[in-house]
């Protein structure tokens, strides 16, 4: 009886889970987003366990494009704000996440 309980819950659980993924995949359909920057992934030490590293990158376009080309949108005088979270897992392995914004001219 009691293992018969567990499954349930666990499979309820696991069902939960799926539905929320599905639910979150649905509605990525419906978002859109474009951008022609990038920022440069470069190498070096990983991040100590159990240390987390804040980094700010920002980056403005002084010359760039002025009107919309094949649906990007201009990149003239932009500003780029990137905040990048890591954090140190183990010794050889860190994860990162990053937040782009994007201030296109005169807004």
């Amino acid at each position: 009886m009691f293992c018969a309980m567990l499954f349930r819950m666990a499979t309820r659980a696991h069902l939960a889970t799926v539905l929320g993924i599905l639910a979150l995949s649905l509605c990525s359909l419906v978002c859109q987003a474009q951008d022609n920057y990038e920022i440069q992934v470069y190498g070096s030490e990983t991040i100590p366990p159990k240390t987390t590293m804040l980094e700010l990158h920002s980056n403005f376009v002084l010359q760039g494009s002025k009107t919309t080309e094949q649906g990007v949108l201009p990149t003239q005088h932009e500003l780029h704000e990137t905040v990048e979270i890591t954090q140190g897992i183990t010794p050889w392995f860190e994860t990162g996440f990053y937040i782009f914004t994007a201030v296109p001219n005169n807004q």
